[in-house]
């Protein structure tokens, strides 16, 4: 928690974990786990290549012309009427061709000692069935936006879905400030869809 966080693991923090008692090795107690087989990347490019799909890059505080629907997946508090207080914190992501634990005995190893800089260290092939050798390391950033820390929830749900009434719809972890592996991404946003379908 202080590596990655910058604070002790106080009641706050605490708050936001899952806790897993078991045997198993594995922090998740999930039916099934593991990634899409050609990767996220591939499965976000199939979706947006729908024809119905618009994809708009550039920054906007409100529901653009012509579009009766609009999803916000960017952080939260840079949307104009966002008031709440968001501590952000963040992840370097640094690859490497090279294995400094090989042989591994698991895919992932976390990095809890304050000897090393770096929070976690995953080899990708173990998790695709590849051969690349890549492995990915990450390390504590106080500037980016991953990971949302926010004081009060409910306020944060009522604004979200006085948006919704407006046509504005925000999803994900940034987009709703929300600590989401990925399987609850995917679920949060087959949730947002429905209610846009259920509306119009």
């Amino acid at each position: 928690s202080k590596k990655q966080w910058g604070k002790p693991a106080d009641d706050d923090v605490l708050e936001r974990l899952k806790i897993y008692n078991g045997i198993s090795g594995s922090y998740f107690n999930d039916l099934f786990e593991g990634i899409p087989i050609d990767g996220f990347s591939d499965m976000m490019e199939n979706m947006l290549d729908l024809d119905n799909i618009n994809l708009i890059k550039e920054e906007t505080d409100e529901n653009p012309d012509g579009y009766d629907i609009v999803i916000w997946t960017g952080p939260i508090d840079e949307l104009q009427d966002f008031d709440e207080e968001v501590d952000w914190r963040g992840t370097k992501f640094v690859y490497h061709d090279y294995d400094p634990f090989a042989p591994r005995l698991a895919p992932v190893y976390n990095i809890c000692t304050s000897l090393k800089a770096m929070t976690r260290s995953t080899d990708i092939d173990q998790l695709t069935g590849g051969k690349s050798g890549l492995i990915l390391e990450e390390y504590p950033n106080g500037e980016g936006k991953h990971y949302p820390i926010v004081k009060d929830r409910k306020r944060v749900a009522d604004w979200i879905k006085r948006q919704e009434e407006k046509g504005l719809y925000c999803c994900g972890r940034l987009g709703t400030a929300s600590y989401f592996d990925m399987d609850d991404t995917i679920e949060n946003a087959i949730e947002v869809c429905q209610r846009i379908m259920e509306k119009y």
